[in-house]
């Protein structure tokens, strides 16, 4: 409490004092800091994860399914608003698991109250994912690989080559009479 009396302003330091506040077990105090961040106008990804915060201490405090949702339903749009501010694939790869876990836990919350919205959710969660796999590129994944993994990944990628050359041999000899055997 004493950060906040130092910075009333940060929306930050409100979003991270209503994480302690919600984890000694004051919920309500909790979710109104979370709620005064968005007053402050935070950065997206602050405001995406307060939205979290606030949907986690309503499904706790056992509030109307409507409130809720509605937190999820801010929460999806500034995973959004954030994505869309990311320019590139590495960026948005930081910052991808946290938000399609989000998602996923909006759509179990709304399956029995909002099964359409639940679904919205869900297709949100995969449309992330499937992005995700569709901008692959393997050079992007190496930093994370180890040296091993690296020469691993170097060799099935030179096997595979290997396979396809071989392929195209087959379809080849079907096509002109002979092989390369």
């Amino acid at each position: 409490r004493s950060a906040l009396a130092i910075t009333k302003s940060d929306p930050r330091t409100l979003y991270e004092l209503a994480i302690v506040l919600n984890i000694l077990d004051k919920p309500e105090e909790a979710e109104e800091l979370a709620l005064q961040v968005h007053q402050l106008r935070p950065d997206k990804s602050t405001g995406r994860r307060s939205w979290r915060l606030i949907a986690s201490i309503r499904e706790r405090l056992g509030r109307h399914p409507h409130q809720i949702l509605n937190a999820y339903i801010k929460m999806a749009r500034d995973i959004e608003l954030e994505r869309s501010e990311l320019s590139q694939w590495e960026d948005r790869l930081e910052v991808f698991e946290i938000p399609a876990l989000a998602l996923q836990r909006a759509s179990t919350f709304a399956i029995h109250p909002y099964p359409e919205r639940s679904l919205e959710f869900a297709v949100q969660a995969k449309g992330r994912t499937l992005q995700e796999l569709l901008e692959y590129d393997t050079r992007n994944l190496r930093r994370f690989l180890s040296q091993v993994e690296q020469q691993q990944f170097d060799q099935l990628i030179a096997t595979s080559g290997k396979i396809g050359m071989a392929k195209q041999g087959w379809d080849l000899s079907s096509e002109f009479g002979y092989s390369l055997g």
